[in-house]
């Protein structure tokens, strides 16, 4: 009843099945997973990590083959990745990321990791702060023996603390933390 063409097309679509097969199998085996986000160093800080920090994104990744590219993918503040953002890329685990410095100080941050249509849960929330900053102050040039009025230092982070040193004591010491005092000035060299 067979002949030799009806055999030949019975094995060309079984050989096509298979294949077709083998390729849905390989994609569903594909998995990312065990997030962990730490510092460069391999620590998990306490406080968190500052905008504009590198970050070092390890993962389990299965059932790939060949070189793959692998992007870290991080949420909005409140863990959610409806627009995520790549922030690294790579071929493998660990990736190297770096936070934006625009992001706002948050607890929910979370990253994922995604290759073509693999995607990982996110990983455990994170803080994000943000860089701190100190706003300028004026340059002071009062004459030995005068009275200053103190230093005052100011951010636009809320929070803020401040910590000074000097490389030479002009009245009110070489270091110290908060604002300057009121001091009178000392300068024991000609300028």
């Amino acid at each position: 009843m067979f002949n030799s063409i009806m055999l030949k097309k019975l094995l060309f679509l079984s050989c096509a099945a298979l294949l077709f097969c083998g390729m849905i199998s390989e994609s569903v085996a594909q998995s990312i997973s065990a997030v962990l986000v730490t510092s460069t160093s391999g620590a998990i800080p306490a406080g968190g990590y500052c905008a504009g920090q590198q970050i070092r994104v390890a993962f389990t990744a299965t059932g790939f083959s060949g070189t793959r590219t692998f992007s870290v993918q991080l949420s909005d503040a409140a863990g959610v990745f409806s627009s995520p953002t790549t922030i690294g890329t790579g071929s493998g685990s660990p990736i190297t990321a770096t936070l934006p410095i625009g992001a706002i100080a948050a607890a929910g941050y979370k990253v994922r990791v995604s290759s073509g249509a693999t995607t990982s849960a996110g990983s455990t929330a994170f803080q994000i702060n943000p860089v701190a900053t100190v706003n300028p102050i004026a340059n002071l040039t009062p004459c030995s023996g005068a009275s200053v009025a103190g230093i005052v230092f100011s951010s636009s982070s809320a929070g803020a603390a401040f910590t000074w040193t000097s490389s030479a004591n002009v009245g009110f010491g070489n270091s110290g933390s908060g604002n300057i005092p009121a001091f009178t000035a000392s300068n024991s060299g000609t300028t």
